[in-house]
């Protein structure tokens, strides 16, 4: 929406790289840079060489400049053009509006089903927004869109794990190798979302003792030992805070059904049988309690947040550290077709296949491909295909469109049913077979 109004409304000029076209491409004067699937990486780490190699880098300040300067030596815009497809005069273009932009930003989406290069995607952009001198310039910035509503909260916080402590990854091959005791699981449903379900459904398995903490009864909670009902967001009082760290009062619209409790009533409680002190008189005394580990949230009075939120750091932040890092190169694969998931329009996650607006928009899990492929293999709307890779095979209904470049395909992973995830391991691009 806030792209769609600053092209309508202002003029703004877009620039989106992607593996497949999609609705912000018809947006006014929006030019797209079609990569293929996987090798996204190479095209922004051609941007960030054009400014170098043309002397247009904002460097005063910066570590790291030599480095990537030799990092780059196979990055010129004719080999990455070679390589991912993507014009290199509008590669060149690009990298030069983005700098002479007097203020721009770059967006970069972020979540478990891109997480194949997460985090060396993230990294070329910060290195991109750096040359660019796009961090301090008014109304600019580099905004981490992750695919959860509370994602930068998380960020802000530090829910990283911490000495000996385990990510969920870790975690899962822990419990798959029967080196876990226990695992608790929060609002998440791994067995549907998560890369790689047969692992995913191993840890499960032999893990002796699952809780799981959610709004439904889902795949992953049917395996549990005791499920808690959790309350949803339309139930809690507290604060998201959003990608470009404005942080935003959450008010209870509807009464919890039944025993559903907030998650930080259920910790609470918990807390209190293990014999903890643990007590919170409201989210007013949780948010306080934050602000005295994250300074940035000192500043605010939970009950002062009006409306429009508020925003830590200020709307023109200054960054503390200036420094490039080499991010490496992506990888595409050989094959009939190239496989890729992500998120359908209107969806995110799996719960909001339990509601009624996305699901009235789409239902179902699907197969997308081109009308040339389409035609090559025979099919149309609605038909039954196979799609097999990664030692998995899918049935799955075909759903032919014009935003696919030929040999690509993309299926979306929030239905739990269709079982992408069977598919999907965790890269970022997959060789798969379709057949009828």
């Amino acid at each position: 929406m806030v792209v769609n109004q600053a092209i309508r409304r202002n003029g703004a000029k877009l620039l989106v790289l992607a593996d497949k076209r999609g609705k912000l491409d018809k947006l006014p004067g929006a030019k797209t840079l079609l990569s293929q699937p996987g090798l996204e990486l190479d095209v922004l780490n051609a941007m960030c060489k054009v400014l170098l190699d043309e002397g247009l880098a904002q460097t005063e300040g910066v570590e790291g400049v030599e480095e990537l300067k030799a990092a780059l030596a196979d990055f010129s815009p004719e080999q990455v053009a070679k390589r991912s497809g993507v014009d290199a005069e509008l590669l060149q273009a690009a990298a030069r509006q983005l700098v002479e932009a007097k203020n721009a930003a770059i967006l970069m989406a972020y979540g478990l089903p891109y997480q194949g290069l997460n985090k060396e995607l993230s990294t070329a952009a910060a290195n991109l927004a750096l040359l660019a001198g796009i961090p301090g310039r008014e109304g600019s910035g580099l905004y981490l869109c992750g695919e959860k509503a509370n994602s930068q909260g998380a960020i802000d916080l530090g829910l990283l794990p911490q000495g000996n402590g385990q990510g969920a990854q870790a975690m899962l091959a822990a419990a798959a190798e029967g080196k876990l005791d226990a695992l608790y699981v929060v609002a998440e449903d791994p067995l549907s979302s998560y890369p790689d379900r047969d692992k995913i459904a191993k840890a499960l398995e032999k893990v002796p003792f699952l809780v799981v903490q959610d709004l439904f009864l889902s795949p992953t909670a049917q395996q549990a030992d005791v499920v808690l009902p959790a309350a949803s967001f339309a139930e809690k009082d507290g604060t998201f805070t959003n990608a470009e760290r404005r942080i935003q009062r959450g008010r209870p619209g509807i009464p919890s059904p039944g025993e559903a409790r907030t998650d930080g009533a259920i910790f609470t409680s918990l807390a209190d049988k293990f014999g903890s002190t643990l007590s919170f008189t409201g989210p007013a005394a949780i948010f306080a309690e934050i602000g005295k580990e994250v300074p940035a949230y000192a500043e605010f009075n939970f009950n002062e947040i009006g409306p429009q939120g508020v925003v830590w750091g200020g709307e023109k932040l200054q960054i503390a550290n200036r420094k490039l890092v080499v991010s490496g190169a992506g990888a595409t694969v050989d094959g009939d077709f190239k496989f890729v998931t992500g998120s359908a329009l209107y969806h995110s996650g799996t719960v909001s296949t339990k509601a009624k607006g996305p699901v009235a928009v789409l239902d179902e899990a699907y197969i997308e491909l081109c009308r040339e492929d389409a035609k090559e293999l025979k099919v149309v709307d609605g038909d039954l295909v196979k799609v097999a890779g990664n030692g998995a095979e899918l049935k799955l209904k075909v759903k032919v469109g014009n935003r696919l470049p030929k040999g690509v395909i993309f299926a979306p992973y929030h239905f739990a049913e269709a079982q992408v995830n069977r598919l999907y391991k965790g890269e970022a691009v997959i060789s798969v077979k379709v057949s009828k």
